[in-house]
């Protein structure tokens, strides 16, 4: 029993102390976080100018333009999330620290999630006063996003590690995201917008896609890196 304590006691060590360390990297380039919030707000902008003044239109509208621009943001990501580790050869240290790739996986959708989607997160109530959004419908749109963030984050790093081998087409990233997102889109926008009766049904089937990601994305971004490591 008290090795197995050890060893629960260790792993969660090894993910704090590898995602603190992509962290303090990260915000010693704080000017790419804000540039995706940048993003985000100035296309969230372009939605409200084109649509106009009509807040019956921006209220219909509004969560799945938030949920749009989300998902836009979360694609620009994808090539910061392990190319840098694979350029600087970082996976083969983890390796040899007898790090498993599936831990590092886990602690990179951490990272990921702390770094592109909680700053986004927080602007959302800001976001859907702007957008006309009616008050209730904003706390259905906090749980939601909470829901799917993390999903949209596990979707982003196995993109990434599809792509450790590209150096040319640097698009292809968003290509991989847009059509996996597309049913957490669906239930997280139809959670909000539909009867208030069919909210728990459709957020039960949110956290049941987040499980199945979180049971299957390390797995999946490990025999990634693996490959790419190989090659």
């Amino acid at each position: 029993m008290n090795q197995f304590k050890k060893n629960i006691i260790d792993f969660f060590k090894s993910i704090i102390g590898i995602s603190a360390r992509d962290i303090k990297i990260q915000f010693r380039n704080i000017s790419y976080i804000l540039s995706i919030l940048i993003f985000f707000i100035i296309i969230i902008l372009l939605f409200i100018f084109s649509i106009g003044p009509n807040e019956e239109q921006l209220e219909i509208s509004g969560v799945a333009i938030i949920w749009t621009v989300f998902v836009l943001s979360s694609s620009i990501t994808v090539n910061k999330l392990l190319k840098d580790d694979y350029d600087d050869s970082n996976f083969e240290i983890y390796q040899f620290s007898g790090l498993s790739f599936e831990l590092i996986a886990l602690s990179k959708i951490i990272t990921s999630w702390i770094l592109f989607q909680l700053p986004l997160l927080l602007l959302i109530p800001l976001i859907s006063i702007v957008l006309s959004i009616d008050q209730n419908k904003i706390y259905m749109l906090i749980i939601t996003m909470a829901i799917g963030s993390p999903i949209l984050s596990i979707l982003s790093v196995v993109a990434s590690s599809m792509l450790l081998t590209n150096n040319k087409n640097f698009n292809l990233g968003g290509l991989i995201i847009f059509p996996m997102s597309i049913p957490i889109i669906i239930f997280a926008v139809g959670a909000v917008n539909t009867d208030v009766d069919l909210f728990i049904p459709q957020v039960n089937i949110l956290i049941s896609i987040l499980l199945a990601s979180l049971a299957l994305g390390p797995w999946v971004i490990s025999a990634c890196i693996k490959i790419a490591l190989r090659s």
